[in-house]
């Protein structure tokens, strides 16, 4: 599976949602160049991973994709682990605006946790995952003219 703009992957994750509604999670922790990843699971189904940056206080730009099949139980602890943290969220692409609420966690050790786990199960992870997220982010928030860090 590609990497996809977060519209995109926000689209797919809403359409597993409106079949199943049950049984989601979200992670939330950052990344070592302080970029938000957020894990989103459905069940013990699929785990999608995406990297954002905020355009503003409710509307992210980023990048993600499916990255795990068939959860094992050491994923589920890491996904309910952390303190609330309230999800509010809008997602706009060209023909629907999709608004996330809800309940998530945040745990930074818990997301690098995950990180880890993900790199150890999947040797092409470390390597393709990360380095393809940071190159089509980057590349989103220069076309927004939006920059983490600055010199």
């Amino acid at each position: 599976m590609k990497v996809q703009r977060i519209s995109e992957l926000m689209t797919e994750v809403k359409i597993e949602y409106d079949k199943d509604p049950n049984n989601w999670r979200i992670l939330r922790g950052k990344d070592k160049d302080q970029h938000i990843n957020t894990f989103i699971a459905h069940d013990d189904k699929k785990l999608w991973q995406l990297k954002t940056e905020w355009k503003n206080p409710v509307v992210p730009l980023g990048v993600g994709k499916a990255v795990k099949r068939n959860l094992n139980d050491e994923i589920e602890e890491l996904m309910s682990t952390g303190t609330d943290l309230l999800i509010h969220e809008m997602y706009p692409d060209s023909k629907n605006l999709i608004i996330a609420l809800g309940i998530g966690k945040y745990s930074q050790q818990a997301t690098d946790q995950l990180t880890d786990l993900l790199r150890q199960n999947r040797s092409s992870y470390a390597k393709n995952v990360e380095a393809e997220f940071n190159k089509e982010l980057n590349k989103i928030l220069r076309e927004e003219q939006i920059y983490n860090h600055y010199i």
